[in-house]
């Protein structure tokens, strides 16, 4: 089943949206621009709150749901991903 949870949630929809209103405003409004902005957005946004708000330590509150954005994957994990597909994509 699909795994998530509402921070995930918020957290990927809030930065897709913002990564295109972004991308519009800097006269870019293409896709890839657009998810590159969302996919950096998601590491700058997931990664603090994971390290203020997680309650495992080490290594598990990096790459476990709780504490965090998860959407199948941990929200930091998806904004790479974002990034290194968009820049795939471009070439």
């Amino acid at each position: 089943m699909f795994n998530f949870n509402l921070i995930g949630l918020a957290m990927t929809l809030g930065c897709a949206t913002v990564g295109h209103l972004i991308a519009e405003w800097i006269g870019h409004d293409t896709k890839q621009v657009a998810m590159s902005i969302a996919g950096l957005m998601m590491l700058v946004i997931d990664a603090p709150y994971r390290w203020r708000f997680s309650p495992n330590t080490g290594w598990k509150r990096w790459f476990y749901g709780q504490g965090g954005g998860w959407l199948v994957f941990p929200v930091w994990f998806l904004g790479i991903l974002f990034v290194i597909v968009e820049m795939i994509k471009a070439n």
